[in-house]
């Protein structure tokens, strides 16, 4: 996997997340209960993903659970981060434990699927 994908994805979804309440369509696709807890949740699952699969092929031996646990540390911490500038600089956006909480288990679960997928090898 070629470094564009996993950053690309770290700078879209960094952009995203960013980006003022105002400049959020309102659309009836939020009538779907959690959607934004989901979003979060896809976001950092792909997150970890695309970096682990970009480590993944460095194969690196025993120190790729090392840097793939690391990698989710670093992924909840971007997603704790992220949340406090949501609620204190960005304009009509708001902190929540809960998109920490969904953050944080698409950063596990994406982990898990990655040394599973690992483990087949």
């Amino acid at each position: 996997m070629k470094f564009i994908l996993p950053f690309g994805w770290t700078l879209a979804m960094a952009v995203m997340l960013l980006l003022p309440g105002s400049s959020i369509p309102k659309t009836d696709i939020a009538i779907i209960p959690y959607l934004d807890k989901i979003i979060h949740f896809i976001l950092f699952a792909g997150l970890v993903f695309f970096w682990g699969l970009y480590l993944r092929e460095k194969n690196m031996g025993k120190k790729w659970r090392i840097k793939l646990f690391a990698l989710v540390i670093l992924a909840i911490m971007f997603g704790v981060i992220i949340e406090f500038i949501q609620g204190y600089v960005i304009i009509s956006r708001s902190f929540d434990t809960r998109d920490i909480l969904a953050n944080s288990l698409g950063a596990v679960f994406s982990a898990a699927i990655i040394t599973f997928l690992k483990g087949k090898d």
